[in-house]
């Protein structure tokens, strides 16, 4: 994961090393990365210029609905007012 790999000791034992983990080079710790996996690197999310026509369809079925609503809105207003003058 961050490239250190195992080395056998002379008394079996098993011994992790980096070439940049050294004794009293702390400076050195910095530059331990991690690999990057194999896996395909996604590209970033962009944002098209121009919307999609199924994008835009959506903008306009949106923009209909809402003038249906504010439509409603006015005549439940109108209908409300009516309705106060008549009590």
């Amino acid at each position: 994961m961050y490239d250190f790999h195992k080395q056998k000791q002379e008394s079996n034992a098993i011994c992790f090393v980096h070439p940049l983990f050294q004794q009293g080079r702390e400076d050195l710790l910095c530059e331990i990365k991690r690999k990057l996996s194999n896996t395909k690197k996604e590209e970033p999310f962009q944002i098209e210029e121009k919307p999609s026509e199924d994008f835009q369809e959506n903008i306009e079925e949106l923009n209909s609905r809402l003038a249906k609503l504010e439509e409603q809105e006015r005549q439940r207003a109108w209908l409300k007012s009516e309705c106060k003058k008549l009590q």
